[in-house]
């Protein structure tokens, strides 16, 4: 069974699920995605301060344990082939990858935390 949202840590208890995939994105492609769907600029904020600072990532694994929880960079990655990377996780062919990505650590961030909302 595959449990799909933000919120799905809280919906399934930690005995039932094998795996848990929180997917990223880089913070300034989302602002661009988010502003072009016509989100309100403070949504827009909230939103990629979170993706800034991990937050979906840091409370899947305090509500997981991180043992189930794995990241996935699907900026600029179609659908299909994030999929595929579950795949491979989930049977054992790849590696789960936990806290690896770092956003604060790219130039692009700089003018997202300077509150321009534009990069740099």
């Amino acid at each position: 069974m595959v449990v799909e949202g933000h919120y799905a840590c809280d919906a399934v208890p930690s005995n039932l699920v094998s795996h848990a995939f929180v997917l990223r994105k880089a913070p300034w492609r989302l602002r661009e995605e988010l502003a072009a769907r016509g989100y309100a600029e403070e949504k827009v904020r909230e939103n990629v301060e979170a993706e800034l600072v991990d937050v979906c990532l840091v409370e899947a694994v305090e509500a997981l344990g991180p043992e189930l929880v794995c990241e996935i960079d699907a900026t600029d990655r179609p659908p299909a082939e994030v999929a595929e990377e579950i795949l491979s996780i989930v049977q054992g062919r790849g590696p789960c990858r936990r806290g690896e990505i770092d956003w604060l650590a790219h130039p692009e961030s700089r003018g997202l935390l300077e509150g321009r909302g534009e990069c740099t």
